[in-house]
């Protein structure tokens, strides 16, 4: 749930004030030397569908129908997704998370997807953790992580996790260690949500401190995103387009690993750019499946074209980096375009009367071939 919008230095780039500002957050990824990336689109709601474009470099389904994680899971489909190429190249991989893992058929997804070991709410349960709402607090939930980084570090071989916390997700429960959890109802949500956020801070800040104590900072690249955007209002009420998509990354490259450089950090990224960039600078060689972009700092040949959507809304989305957006209904009838600063994506945005350039038989056959499911090549 965490939107890039919250970090005030992103939030003054584009020219916004949303109602919640986390500055500890801007703070904190900027003691540890993160690349931050203003203009980051998350490509769906909900978790399967944007946790689904971090993990294989795939589009999610942008409209509402089945999601490709159910699908996978149901079908029993081996796919071609960041952990499988990892763990073929000698990598062991983990996905942990606070939540159960039965919930959105993770438990039968994430094999597929290639993590050799996974952790979820039943396993913390058993080992003592208290229970908030989804699963453990964030606290509690990535001191536990922070051990089974250390697990998988301990080995000569190298190691990729996914961690995903819940306290930041609705109904926010979440609380520091000297505060009781406390039932719905007993305080507004808005200030449950702004604990929420505010503990997962000072989480994330004890779990790199524990990475950088052990000596793990000097050789591991860390990712901060988020499987989707919270959405936000501005201080003034009115709900901006793309709300929904407006995402947060940052990276840190490893202090003692010579990886080359990163791409500009006001270029127009997105969730499927994540596992290429990670396959990029470890010089794995990508399949052709994958449909993102590497974040090296390589020139860009040409400005591209970004699919996504927001199930909420029912809306389907046409991004053209070169600043303009089509903006369609779920049936992709009734469209309006946007035009935008390629460099202020999220601040940028007005209305266009220029024509919508995709037909719609153009606009119906780029979503059916993004709601392919991209197999293991052969």
């Amino acid at each position: 749930g965490l939107s890039g919008a919250y970090l005030p230095s992103v939030a003054r780039h584009h020219g916004l004030r949303p109602e919640l500002a986390l500055p500890e957050l801007d703070a904190l990824l900027d003691r540890f030397g993160f690349v931050i990336y203003p203009n980051m689109l998350s490509q769906q709601r909900q978790t399967n569908r944007g946790s689904y474009a971090l993990i294989c470099g795939d589009f999610p389904e942008v409209v509402t129908a089945v999601p490709k994680m159910t699908r996978i899971a149901e079908a029993g489909l081996e796919i071609d997704c960041l952990p499988r190429r990892l763990a073929e190249n000698g990598y062991r991989t983990a996905y942990v998370q606070a939540a159960p893992l039965d919930f959105m058929h993770k438990r039968q997804f994430m094999p597929l997807a290639g993590y050799e070991h996974q952790m979820g709410r039943e396993d913390f349960l058993a080992r003592g953790l208290r229970s908030e709402g989804w699963g453990p607090g964030d606290v509690d939930f990535l001191a536990a992580a922070v051990d089974r980084i250390r697990l998988l570090a301990a080995s000569d071989e190298p190691w990729f996790a996914t961690l995903l916390n819940v306290g930041t997700h609705h109904p926010f429960h979440n609380s520091s260690e000297d505060e009781p959890v406390l039932p719905d109802g007993a305080r507004p949500l808005p200030e449950r949500r702004i604990e929420a956020f505010r503990v997962m801070v000072e989480a994330l800040e004890q779990t790199l401190e524990s990475l950088h104590e052990d000596g793990l900072l000097d050789d591991t690249l860390v990712i901060l995103t988020a499987d989707e955007a919270g959405g936000f209002q501005e201080h003034s009420g009115r709900e901006l387009v793309l709300h929904n998509n407006f995402g947060m990354l940052a990276l840190r490259l490893p202090d003692r690993v010579p990886f080359p450089g990163l791409a500009p950090r006001d270029r127009i990224v997105a969730q499927v750019d994540i596992p290429l960039t990670v396959l990029d600078l470890l010089g794995i060689a990508r399949g052709s499946g994958m449909v993102g972009r590497s974040l090296l700092d390589r020139p860009v040949e040409r400005r591209r074209g970004l699919l996504f959507g927001d199930t909420y809304l029912a809306r389907s989305y046409f991004l053209y980096e070169d600043g303009e957006l089509i903006d369609c209904d779920e049936s992709l009838l009734r469209c309006r375009v946007w035009s935008f600063d390629p460099l202020r994506l999220f601040g940028s945005l007005q209305r266009s009367e220029q024509s919508v350039r995709l037909s719609l038989e153009a606009r119906q056959r780029i979503v059916e071939e993004a709601a392919r499911i991209r197999v293991m090549p052969q």
